[in-house]
C-alpha cells in the first residue's frame, strides 16, 4: 500500500493516550491503515493455513472500527452513545452543543463544577441532551473519560478532544478545534477539505486528461467555489457530451435547456437555487439548469448521503459506462464537496 504524504498530512494528528504506551496510532487515517493491515495479515495467515478460507471486510466496517479506536480506544464512551445523544430533541429543537474531554486538573475559565459526576451512558442520554442546551458559544460540558463533571468556557486549553453536535443525528469529533471525523445519519465520514485543496483539483485535472477536453480549469474552479456558498447545496455536472445530454434530458422533462452560456460568480448562486443540477461542458459553459438526472441504480447507494449524492452517483456511473466523459460535483449543505468520477 502506498499513501501520499500530502494526503496523510491532511488528517489531524493527536498525541497517544498517556495511559497506554501501545496506542501509537494518532490520526484517523492511521487507524484505518492499521485495521486494513491487521485484516490483510489475518487473511494471509488463513490463506496459507487453510487454502479455501478468505477474510472480507467492507469499507464501512473499516471506518466504523477506526472510529471506535478513536473513542473507546482513547478512554471515551462508545460512538453509539454519541449517536443516541445526537438523535434526541429538546423541546422540539435538534441537538446542538459540545462535550470537551479535559483532565480535572486543567485550569478552566467561568467554570461550574457539578457536585455529582454524570456518567455518559444510555441511562443519562436525556439528561445530557438537556445539559447541552447550556453550551452555546464558547461554553462546553467538561468530561473526563466517561463522566461529565462540569460546565465552562473553552478558552486557551490545548490537546483536547471534543464532540460537537450540530443537528439531528449529526456530530463530529474535534481535536484542538480541528475536525477529525463526522457522523451523519448513520454514516461516519472523513473530514472534508475545502474545494481549493489540491486533491480535488487533481481529480478534475485527471478527468480532463482522460476526456481529452479543452482545459478551462480556472473558470470551473471559481464556479465550483462560488457554488459552495449555496445554502441548501447543489450539484454541478461536467460533461464532454453536455449538448447531447441537455437535449436528451430536456426532451424528457428532466431539466431546462438554455443557449450555451459562460457563467459568472453572480449568476451561479441564482440559477443553482432551484432543485436540480447545472450541466456544464468542458469549457465551463452551462447548457441546462434544474437538471433531474436519470441513470440505473448500481447497488452502491448510500442512504445516509441523501438523494442528491445517490442520484449523482448513479448518473455518472451509468453515463461513464457509455463514454467515460462525465463527473459530478456534489456540494452539501455543510459546504463539503464530493466529486464522483
Amino acid at each position: 500500500m502506498e499513501l501520499e504524504r500530502e494526503f496523510a498530512q491532511r488528517y489531524i494528528i493527536m498525541p497517544p493516550v498517556k495511559e497506554n504506551y501501545d496506542n501509537w496510532l494518532v490520526s484517523f487515517i492511521n487507524q484505518v491503515i492499521d485495521i486494513l493491515f491487521d485484516y490483510w495479515r489475518e487473511s494471509l495467515y488463513l490463506n496459507l493455513k487453510y487454502s479455501t478460507t478468505s477474510v472480507e471486510m467492507s469499507d464501512d466496517e473499516v471506518i466504523r472500527l477506526a472510529t471506535q479506536d478513536l473513542t473507546v480506544g482513547r478512554g471515551l464512551p462508545h460512538l453509539s452513545i454519541f449517536n443516541k445523544i445526537s438523535s434526541q430533541n429538546y423541546e422540539g429543537r435538534a441537538c446542538r452543543g459540545k462535550i470537551t474531554f479535559v483532565d480535572y486538573s486543567i485550569k478552566k475559565e467561568d467554570y461550574i463544577e457539578f457536585k455529582n459526576k454524570i456518567s455518559i451512558s444510555e441511562e443519562n442520554i436525556r439528561l445530557i441532551r438537556k445539559l447541552l442546551e447550556m453550551t452555546e458559544g464558547e461554553y462546553t460540558l467538561y468530561a473526563y473519560k466517561d463522566c461529565i463533571y462540569g460546565l465552562g468556557a473553552i478558552k486557551g486549553i490545548l490537546d483536547v478532544q471534543s464532540i460537537e453536535f450540530f443537528g439531528y443525528a449529526k456530530w463530529r469529533m474535534l481535536f484542538n478545534y480541528d475536525e477529525i471525523l463526522r457522523y451523519h445519519n448513520g454514516e461516519v465520514l472523513l473530514p472534508k477539505t475545502d474545494f481549493s485543496k489540491e486533491y480535488n483539483k487533481r481529480i478534475i485535472e485527471n478527468f480532463f486528461l482522460r476526456s481529452k477536453g479543452e482545459k478551462n480549469l480556472s473558470i470551473l474552479y471559481s464556479l465550483i467555489e462560488e457554488a459552495t456558498k449555496q445554502k441548501h447545496g447543489t450539484m454541478i455536472l461536467i460533461s464532454a457530451e453536455a449538448e447531447y445530454e441537455a437535449n436528451r434530458l430536456s426532451k424528457n422533462g428532466r431539466g431546462t435547456k438554455i443557449n450555451p452560456l459562460e457563467l459568472n460568480k453572480e449568476m451561479i448562486l441564482n440559477i443553482s437555487s432551484i432543485d436540480g443540477a447545472l450541466l456544464l461542458d468542458l469549457t465551463g459553459k452551462c447548457h441546462a439548469i434544474g437538471v433531474l438526472v436519470d441513470g440505473v441504480s448500481n447497488g452502491r447507494g448510500k442512504p445516509a448521503r441523501g438523494a442528491r449524492y445517490n442520484s449523482g452517483n448513479d448518473y455518472v456511473r451509468w453515463r461513464n459506462k457509455k463514454s467515460n466523459k462525465c463527473i459530478a460535483v456534489i456540494i452539501s449543505e455543510d459546504k463539503s464537496v464530493d466529486i464522483i468520477n
